[in-house]
């Protein structure tokens, strides 16, 4: 894939929140077939630029990624952790900083990618990673990234089965990831955007060291309308005019 950039007027604000936050919880979107730059768009003199003072980021992935051969080796090579609750929240205390893909599998169900998509849809259901920054005291950054749905497609369109075996078995299939030559489990080589937004400061928990439910909800729409505003700020800017964006709730 090639390099990516990003918007300036972001990138500042990114840099002037970036000193005040001790942890960090990055959000990459969109998900698209297999998030691979979410392992290396913070090892970029970009990303160190913007953030001088935060160690490179722990990216947390799915389970099921460590359980294929060759993947598996892949992503712990690359410095990749599970995504489950203990794993996250010791990591954030370890390193101070994690990438994290939000919408998680259930965006994969609902990717299709290529040229030809014109749409991107982000699930925004998925609230766990806002309850853990709220308790504690995390920061969240929102990134977007542009070219990561159009790397790669789903060669094949059967999300019933796809969103049943997700709902059954925690992993959707079947699905054929294509991109390099249209065909080729490869991403597409193109350049990718990468528009960091300013860190977004969180609530402190309960006495009980808990979030409020209601504190979660705020934060959620919050975190997803700077995503939005995101996307249509820079979408001309990064070369993808036509694209539109989704944020399925449920």
């Amino acid at each position: 894939r090639g390099g990516g950039k990003e918007g300036e007027g972001v990138a500042a604000a990114a840099a002037r929140g970036a000193g005040e936050a001790r942890r960090l919880i990055f959000g990459y979107h969109p998900h698209g077939m297999y998030p691979a730059a979410a392992c290396w768009f913070h090892l970029t003199p970009q990303f160190a630029s913007l953030f001088p003072s935060v160690p490179s980021p722990v990216t947390l992935g799915a389970s099921v990624i460590f359980c294929v051969p060759l993947l598996r080796d892949v992503v712990m090579w690359a410095g990749a952790r599970t995504v489950s609750k203990g794993v996250f929240r010791a990591a954030l205390r370890e390193r101070g900083a994690v990438v994290l893909c939000p919408g998680g599998q259930a965006e994969l169900v609902e990717h299709v990618g290529g040229d030809l998509d014109h749409e991107v849809t982000l699930c925004t259901r998925h609230h766990g990673f806002i309850r853990m920054a709220i308790e504690e005291g995390a920061h969240l950054v929102p990134v977007f990234v542009f070219g990561e749905s159009q790397a790669m497609r789903n060669l094949i369109q059967w999300k019933a089965a796809q969103r049943w075996t997700y709902k059954r078995l925690g992993f959707p299939f079947p699905f054929l990831p294509g991109g390099f030559k249209g065909f080729l489990p490869l991403p597409a080589p193109m350049p990718l955007s990468f528009v960091v937004g300013e860190p977004l400061a969180v609530p402190p928990p309960g006495a009980d060291g808990r979030a409020a439910e209601e504190d979660v909800v705020r934060l959620c729409a919050e975190y997803y309308r700077r995503i939005e505003d995101l996307f249509h700020r820079y979408k001309h800017s990064s070369g993808f005019p036509h694209l539109r964006l989704v944020l399925k709730h449920d």
